[in-house]
């Protein structure tokens, strides 16, 4: 099943930003994101995240 948006916000909640990659990675993990979630995370640019906003832009994911 695709991930949307509104899903991919729900395992960013808790998150301080900016964020970098590994440290979204790490808390979708401790929210216990499902296994779709963390592959589409895992395939993040390594760089720093301004927002959640920011994340789902660039994962292309939309609702």
């Amino acid at each position: 099943m695709p991930v949307n948006a509104a899903e991919l916000q729900w395992y960013l909640e808790g998150i301080d930003f900016p964020a970098t990659k590994d440290e979204v990675v790490n808390l979708a993990r401790y929210n216990h994101a499902t296994d779709g979630v963390m592959q589409l995370l895992k395939k993040l640019p390594d760089r720093e995240y301004s927002s959640p906003e920011d994340v789902i832009e660039t994962s292309g994911v939309g609702d």
